[in-house]
């Protein structure tokens, strides 16, 4: 599997892709200001170019926190602290009453995949207060925020991704498969397929298995899907690095018993880098 990006989205070098073993390409919805549907076609015409099939895989962000208002970028690190929320707080994200209503004191957030900790104190009303433990960085509008302590079931299939699916399909390149983030519970795939159904949408469901959660609930989600995969890097700060392996080794043992697709993405040896100091 590989990912479009800056340095892979022209169906020339996706064709060379192609030619060398990839059989999966992954479209990242959550880049919004991205021409994905410049991109499908890009993958379309590379399947032509290359004589060779594909699929073609959307990946639905979901509507996890993400920085809305923030004014200008902001510069983080260690003994920082913020207030986050809506009305006055310093940075403002959607979707609040969600959050607010989750998450509680102790609790960590993190930004920047990972590479920047704060931890909750304070939650009055609409907005809580945070400090960074670790890590550093440049924060700024867009960016997501995890809450990996907590349990929120976030919306999985928004607006936007039915918006951009739907032009992908009406152009002739619509997606084979549609991967699904921040999945918790078979309830979620299931809703999932009805959204899609209901747009006259009928690619085959992937569910990207990130949390503690979708762990415990593995095999009931992964019965309802059609594939999934694990995403190492977002689970590998929800969950013990340490317990990586073992997780992986049980969520593909699901995957043979039940003959379901399984790709393992992200993180395999960057995890691994605290074995070696």
């Amino acid at each position: 599997m590989a990912t479009i990006g800056p340095t892979f989205e022209a169906a020339e070098h996706i064709a060379e892709g192609l030619h060398a073993g990839c059989r999966w390409i992954r479209l990242p919805l959550g880049y919004r200001n991205r021409d994905h549907i410049g991109s499908a076609k890009a993958v379309y015409e590379a399947k032509r170019i290359a004589g060779q099939e594909c699929a073609l895989a959307a990946d639905l962000p979901s509507a996890r926190p993400r920085i809305a208002r923030m004014g200008t970028e902001r510069q983080v690190s260690p003994g920082d602290s913020l207030t986050f929320g809506a009305g006055t707080a310093e940075i403002q994200f959607e979707p609040v009453t969600e959050v607010i209503g989750a998450i509680k004191p102790g609790q960590r957030l993190l930004m920047l995949d990972g590479r920047v900790e704060f931890t909750v104190s304070n939650i009055s009303g609409d907005q809580f207060s945070a400090a960074c433990r670790s890590g550093a960085g440049i924060v700024k509008n867009g960016n997501s925020l995890v809450f990996p302590d907590t349990d929120i079931r976030y919306r999985i299939v928004t607006t936007e991704d039915i918006d951009v699916l739907v032009k992908m399909a009406s152009q002739g390149c619509p997606a084979d498969w549609v991967i699904l983030s921040m999945v918790t519970c078979a309830d979620d795939i299931r809703d999932a397929k009805v959204e899609l159904s209901r747009h006259s949408l009928e690619p085959r469901v992937m569910a990207k298995m990130e949390t503690v959660k979708a762990v415990h609930n593995a095999r009931e989600i992964i019965a309802v899907a059609d594939g999934f995969l694990i995403g190492r890097g977002d689970l590998g700060l929800a969950a013990p690095w340490k317990e990586l392996p073992s997780i992986q080794d049980h969520l593909t043992s699901i995957a043979l018993e039940l003959d379901k697709p399984c790709v393992v993405a992200t993180q395999s040896y960057r995890r691994a880098e605290p074995l070696t100091h």
